[in-house]
């Protein structure tokens, strides 16, 4: 099994954010079920670790240049959780 970071503390406002995004880390677990033979529940918790990962680097303040407005949670969550359920999907 890959090496996992078990000690990502966040704080509530990330945790917040994570909570609010959850479906989110279940649809991309979903998607992958179903194009590999790996059990849900073990994707849907790389899911989850993705999805608190980008939680944790995720800054509300910091501004496109291009469109001057913040980035969307999900535009950073998204590759995160990808990444994560890979690295899983490496170890099967």
């Amino acid at each position: 099994m890959a090496k996992r970071n078990q000690n990502l503390k966040l704080t509530v406002t990330q945790q917040i954010l994570a909570a609010a995004n959850i479906n989110l880390a279940r649809n991309i677990a979903w998607k992958y079920q179903r194009s590999t033979n790996i059990e849900y529940h073990i994707l849907e918790s790389a899911a989850f670790e993705g999805l608190c990962q980008a939680a944790a680097k995720y800054d509300p303040e910091l501004i496109n240049d291009k469109t001057g407005k913040p980035m969307q949670f999900s535009s950073l969550a998204v590759p995160y959780i990808r990444g994560s359920i890979l690295q899983i999907g490496r170890a099967h």
